[in-house]
Parts: C-alpha cells; structure tokens; sequence
C-alpha cells in the first residue's frame, strides 16, 4: 500500500500574519478560525514562513512574563526556528518528526519556504495509522520543559 503525503491530507485554507500583526489581531484569528496556531509570514502575498505562534506562547512570553500583550506584536513572541515539512513527505515521517520536536501542528512549506498548508494532530488522527499517531501524540503530550525554557 502506498504511504499518503502530507499534501493530501495538509489543510491548506489557513489563517496567517505578518510579525507587524497586533497580537490582539493574532488572539482574534485564533478565535475566528477556531486555532491554536497561526504562521507567521514575511509578507500576506507570498507568505513565506518567518514563525509561528500558539495561544501558549502569547501567555507564556507576554504575561508570564510581566508584559502588557495589548501592545505587543507577534513578532515579539513568535517561535523563529519553526520546524516545517515538505508538502511530499509521508505521514510516518511528519509524525516522527512532530514526535520529535513535540509539536502538535506543524507548517507545509514549498522549496522556497512558502506556506502551503499545515498539519495538525486532528489531520493526523483521521488519515494517519492510529497506532502510530497514537505513539506519537503520547510523546507531544509527555511533561517537557518548563515555560521560562521557551526562546
């Protein structure tokens, strides 16, 4: 049986921002598109990924933090070494390397660092092998650093 790529299974009709976008803004995406997760890109036209950005980081790095999220931007808290995967690997590497990194959503970019879509674990969970999902959301979900860890 052929392995699925991640592009067949990717969503690819998803919210994202720019770094200049008010985390009031971002905070708001989130709510409207029902997301935990918003990419952050260099530019709305061609949307090449500088970051991304989840309702924990904004919690963690704003008002963990001691600082006012009302005047901040997501390029004051985004995550910048986001790890991607390529529209054409298979399932099985995209879990093990969601697994690896502890990540629960993970970024589809094109060879030219464009943002074609993203996966998430409710993707996974309905095409992927439910053992191996299953193994994998196992170790997203295990105890790992602590929030002052976070870059």
């Amino acid at each position: 049986m052929k392995s699925k790529k991640v592009k067949e299974i990717m969503s690819s009709d998803i919210a994202c921002a720019t770094g200049e976008t008010s985390l009031v803004e971002v905070s708001k995406l989130m709510v409207n598109e029902n997301c935990g997760e918003i990419p952050i890109v260099g530019s709305l036209i061609n949307k090449n990924i500088i970051g991304v950005i989840t309702d924990r980081d904004i919690v963690c790095r704003t008002l963990g933090s001691g600082k006012n999220p009302m005047n901040l931007k997501a390029q004051d808290c985004m995550t910048r070494n986001v790890v991607t995967v390529d529209p054409e690997m298979t399932i099985s590497d995209c879990l093990q390397l969601m697994g690896e990194n502890k990540i629960r959503r993970i970024p589809v970019v094109d060879e030219n660092n464009f943002l074609t879509g993203i996966v998430s674990q409710a993707d996974l969970i309905r095409f992927a092998d439910k053992e191996e999902a299953i193994k994998t959301f196992r170790k997203v979900s295990s105890p790992s650093e602590s929030p002052s860890s976070l870059q």
